[in-house]
């Protein structure tokens, strides 16, 4: 059985048919019941995944970290210079 989560309902609409009408006609009762318990977590897993998203997309600025920079040899090149002037497309 699946614990449930401290979380907001489910409000997912892609499940509006029930179960029964999409599997296979031998299948047993606990079947049908293992099915329908991991449907509803893959649901939940995926509405916590957006939740996630959302507040990951709503940080605030980080913090300004050095350029870095790439040495071989005697050649040295920062990151942002790599990224500059339409580099890396640009010859």
């Amino acid at each position: 059985m699946i614990r449930k989560m401290d979380a907001a309902p489910m409000t997912s609409s892609i499940r509006v048919a029930p179960l029964k009408t999409y599997m296979m006609p031998n299948a047993s009762d606990e079947y049908r019941a293992a099915r329908e318990n991991l449907i509803d977590a893959e649901l939940a897993l995926r509405e916590h995944v957006q939740r996630v998203a959302a507040l990951r997309r709503t940080l605030p600025a980080g913090p300004t970290i050095p350029d870095y920079e790439f040495v071989e040899g005697d050649e040295r090149v920062r990151l942002s210079e790599l990224f500059s002037d339409g580099r890396p497309y640009h010859d």
